[in-house]
């Protein structure tokens, strides 16, 4: 539409009322179908948003169809970083002959990819959602619980033209703790994993004294977050919902009963 010369306009007057998922699990394949889909539309479309080149869609609007996107590409190096990091520790342990620590231009990409999401993060929600701190906080562990459904969702899509519809239940039963985690498995699975690789390589007496392991310890530690988040967040989906907040009526005189 837009190469059409059509125009899109933002409009704050709500027109309806949205109901979010009722668990995490929800909230995963809902987010992984947007995802999904934005990859399809950038495959489909590549050509409309080349720079420099006459495509119908001007360079402000190339821009913010790319910049969209790319936090959710972001979510995809991450966690190719993240195998990556686990697959090199586990020779770093089983072969050291081979596999030494790894250099800072490794090391920067997935700790500055986490430090740069949160700052992203609580910067929008300061400054365009006006929420407390607690609440900004929580949303950012709910934002970066996404980080697996939405990596995994990126990979698929480049790979693959089509998957089925997945619809977002709404207004469902809340599930136990039990569910919590296994609605998490691969990302609890992750996050074990970085876990027991940050201590299986300071398990040697000697390396526990090397500065460059340690700092390797605790890269792996910050690359586990956005999965413990996943987990943090299920388990908050299953405690039991606080009554939504009554809205006032309108002040002014009652409308008198039509004929």
């Amino acid at each position: 539409m837009m190469q059409l010369g059509y125009e899109s306009v933002y409009i704050q007057e709500r027109m309806g009322h949205g109901l979010v998922p009722d668990s995490f699990m929800a909230y995963k394949k809902q987010r992984f179908r947007w995802a999904y889909g934005a990859v399809q539309i950038l495959k489909a479309h590549w050509r409309a948003l080349v720079p420099f080149r006459e495509t119908g869609l001007t360079a402000g609007q190339k821009y913010h169809f790319v910049s969209g996107w790319l936090p959710w590409f972001a979510d995809g190096f991450y966690l190719m970083f993240c195998l990556t990091s686990l697959f090199w520790t586990a020779g770093m342990v089983l072969a050291p002959r081979y596999f030494d620590t790894p250099l800072a231009f490794f090391i920067l990409p997935t700790v500055g990819v986490f430090i740069a999401k949160i700052v992203h993060h609580i910067f929008l929600y300061t400054t365009r959602v006006k929420c407390g701190w607690k609440q900004r906080l929580l949303s950012a562990v709910a934002g970066m619980g996404l980080t697996y459904a939405i990596a995994w969702a990126m990979w698929q899509g480049i790979f693959t033209k089509h998957t089925p519809f997945m619809r977002t239940p709404k207004m469902a039963e809340k599930v136990g703790l039990k569910d919590a985690v296994k609605m998490t498995l691969e990302e609890t699975s992750l996050m074990l994993l970085h876990w027991l690789a940050a201590l299986a390589v300071l398990i040697p007496g000697h390396n526990y004294y090397d500065p460059e392991i340690r700092l390797w310890s605790v890269v792996l530690v910050v690359q586990s977050m956005p999965f413990l988040a996943a987990l943090v967040a299920s388990i908050i989906s299953t405690l039991p919902s606080r009554p939504a907040p009554e809205e006032k009526a309108p002040s002014g005189p009652t409308p008198e009963p039509a004929e």
